[in-house]
């Protein structure tokens, strides 16, 4: 697998977007939390539409943004996905984790 990912972040607006394209895998993973840890205390809308691949790490990354979230009085949901990456979720048994309020 190619290791390369771009992530675009659209703060200017409530909730936040993110959009991710590309693979998020254990190689990409670092650039995701960079990006997305600071916005924790912020409601975060996660588009993985334009995503080609992600791995196990890249879910326990998103459902562990997904917790500091919530911590932090934020919020983290995926609110688009290609069907690859809806079998990955469904497989893995965390799509209504990341899918949901």
């Amino acid at each position: 697998m190619g290791t390369e990912l771009h992530i675009d972040v659209l703060a200017g607006i409530r909730p936040v977007l993110v959009r991710m394209r590309g693979e998020l895998d254990l190689h990409t993973c670092p650039e995701v939390i960079a990006a997305l840890a600071p916005l924790a205390a912020l409601p975060l809308e996660v588009d993985l539409g334009p995503l080609s691949f992600l791995d196990s790490s890249g879910i326990g990354t998103l459902l562990a943004l997904r917790a500091d979230a919530v911590r932090a009085g934020g919020g983290l949901r995926v609110v688009a996905c290609s069907p690859l990456v809806a079998r990955t979720l469904d497989v893995a048994g965390c799509r209504q984790v990341l899918t949901g309020p």
